[in-house]
C-alpha cells in the first residue's frame, strides 16, 4: 500500500488508479484516498 502511494505522489501512475487498486486492497481506503488527496 505505501507502494501505491508513493508511486501516486512521483507520478509513476496515475491517482484515479492508485484510489482504484486501494479501494480493491483495503475496507478503509476511503480514508486513506482522502488523506492522501488521491480523489481529484
Amino acid at each position: 500500500m505505501a507502494k501505491l502511494l508513493a508511486r501516486a505522489k512521483s507520478g509513476s501512475m496515475e491517482k484515479g488508479e492508485v484510489a482504484r487498486k486501494l479501494r480493491a486492497l483495503t475496507p478503509g481506503a476511503d480514508v486513506i484516498i482522502e488523506r492522501e488527496g488521491l480523489n481529484a
